[in-house]
């Protein structure tokens, strides 16, 4: 049986595959993992469903709360892209986002959000050195990192302010969409932002290419076998490309801690396929808060909001590919090779 990396809803964990996984084929039943006691000691066990987890109790101490499933939302027009659309066409239509949000509120918004960001930890692989050595079984880390990162996105999704004002079944079907738009996003930030940067002389092409021979060394450590480059750039040649542009604009745009986990959130609402206004709603507000923190801390880059709403579309390019190839640990590896770099 060949390993698979996205489960049948969309969702990462169970079993791990791709191209370049058909060289290292291993019999593999996914096998749910028990989660031990976390936080307060109540603890929980990661379903394969989302919207499972959403519904038990958060054994996170920052809020260990439960949310039961409330009304279903209303039916309106699916409104949801209209913001962002008017905030990269035409400023006029927007306006009234330039109101409402004082300095002050708006920075201790996004205090709020740096606090409950915990992607830190999962940007980088923290079982790198195991993963190259080969030691233990390949699948079975590969499918103990897809749970992980699924357990760590509701525990975050769980920890936002704006939790409780959206009912359980819209934070699942968001996850469901949204998931992959989040790794990338998130490994992507953390990768320009703390990795050390290539030269400055070095083109957007070689640079990917020193990705893909990263990427090359790395697979063949874990799978004890070689693989050539050309069958990378069949593979995940594409995907590295897009990840190594979209890196490279938020390392030009230097983007910072504060901007990421907004322009997150922001992403997270955006096109999620729901019909729920209070997603739209929340979209906004962030996206004031946003707007109020860069006119207070760079006065000098009136566009600079533009600029980094821009990058959302690569986002989506690049977690798209990622979604194709089912090899979602690929930014996991590369960050955690540039980190040792």
């Amino acid at each position: 049986m060949v390993l698979q990396a996205v489960r049948e809803d969309r969702m990462p964990g169970g079993r791990n595959s791709g191209a370049v996984y058909n060289l290292y084929k291993v019999p593999v039943k996914y096998r749910k993992h028990k989660k031990g006691n976390r936080g307060n000691g109540k603890g929980e066990k990661l379903n394969s469903s989302t919207n499972n987890i959403l519904n038990c109790t958060n054994g996170n101490g920052n809020n260990g709360m439960t949310q039961p499933l409330g009304p279903p939302p209303p039916t309106q027009s699916n409104i949801s892209g209209t913001i962002l659309k008017a905030a990269l066409t035409s400023p006029n239509e927007v306006n009234h986002l330039r109101q409402g949000i004082p300095f002050d509120q708006a920075a201790g918004m996004i205090t709020h959000l740096v606090q409950c960001d915990n992607f830190h930890d999962i940007a980088a692989l923290q079982n790198w050195e195991e993963l190259l050595e080969g030691r233990g079984d390949l699948s079975e880390k590969l499918c103990q990192m897809g749970d992980s990162i699924v357990y760590r996105l509701v525990q975050w999704t769980k920890r936002l302010p704006f939790y409780q004002e959206v009912p359980v079944e819209v934070h699942t079907r968001v996850l469901t969409h949204k998931w992959h738009e989040l790794l990338v996003l998130t490994t992507s930030a953390w990768q320009a932002m703390h990795t050390p940067g290539p030269p400055t002389s070095l083109t957007a092409e070689e640079e990917t290419m020193e990705n893909i021979q990263i990427l090359q060394r790395c697979l063949q450590a874990m799978m004890g076998r070689s693989l050539t480059l050309e069958q990378l750039r069949q593979d995940v040649g594409q995907m590295v490309e897009r990840l190594t542009y979209l890196t490279r604009s938020f390392r030009r745009l230097g983007i910072r801690i504060e901007e990421y986990v907004t322009l997150k959130v922001i992403a997270m609402l955006q096109n999620t396929g729901t019909k729920s206004n209070e997603v739209a709603v929340i979209q906004e507000r962030y996206i004031k808060c946003l707007r109020t923190f860069l006119e207070v801390t760079c006065p000098s880059h009136p566009n600079r909001l533009n600029d980094l709403l821009r990058t959302l579309p690569e986002v989506q390019a690049a977690a798209s590919l990622l979604l194709e190839s089912k090899m979602f640990y690929v930014p996991f590896l590369l960050n955690s090779a540039l980190l040792q770099r």
